[in-house]
């Protein structure tokens, strides 16, 4: 989609200035106008229908996009989040270890598209150097291989081969390593899929940035 959006930001100003020199020969609204003074009524003209051809095309790119976007593509949304708080993918929370070593985060992932985008496909949160990730029994398409939290994105879809819209909520929970000294890191999801798969799926996610908690119950 990226290449297209390119594409088309080259495309439109052109598109425009063609419908908008045909529009002026076919009809030129301000010569009609007697306090547009004549020299000047064929440059308002092409100023004001140059312009109201870019609006039109734009409406139809948005609409033919998100057309296309609806058909073609598929777009799948994860949310990191604290418990006791609500979803939001434009925040990047901080988490850190309680004085029992443990830490809780909160998953949500929203899929809008086709199963087949998503064969053998998978969210993947990598290990921490500081931290080992509980498995979570209690959900069939969860499992830890590695070290890794995985989940298993074509398993959401159920039966379901065609294109569906979804949410899924999951809990992972972090059981933090002896450290020394100040530790963090983000915590990032990763879609892994086969190449050809990934043009057709988007993904929009945030990051948890993950800090341990010293000995004695204190944050480093």
């Amino acid at each position: 989609m990226r290449i297209v959006e390119i594409f088309w930001k080259v495309l439109k100003p052109i598109i425009g200035a063609t419908l908008g020199l045909i529009m002026v020969k076919k009809f030129n609204l301000f010569s009609y106008f007697s306090f547009v003074p004549t020299e000047e009524a064929f440059n308002i003209c092409i100023t004001v229908y140059f312009a109201l051809a870019e609006i039109f095309l734009e409406e139809i790119c948005v609409r033919l996009v998100r057309w296309i976007q609806n058909q073609f593509f598929s777009t799948i949304d994860v949310t990191l989040y604290l418990p006791q708080s609500n979803p939001d993918t434009g925040h990047n929370p901080e988490i850190r270890f309680n004085s029992h070593d443990s830490a809780e985060i909160r998953i949500e992932i929203h899929i809008c598209g086709k199963r087949k985008h998503f064969c053998n496909s998978k969210m993947i949160f990598r290990h921490l150097s500081f931290a080992d990730i509980q498995p979570n029994y209690r959900s069939a398409f969860v499992y830890v291989e590695k070290g890794d939290y995985i989940i298993n994105l074509q398993q959401l879809f159920g039966g379901e081969e065609k294109r569906t819209e979804n949410t899924h909520n999951f809990k992972m929970v972090l059981s933090q390593c002896p450290v020394d000294g100040d530790t963090s890191a983000k915590l990032i999801p990763e879609l892994s899929m086969s190449k050809c798969s990934r043009i057709w799926v988007h993904l929009n996610s945030n990051y948890v940035n993950v800090r341990t908690v010293n000995n004695n119950g204190g944050y480093n």
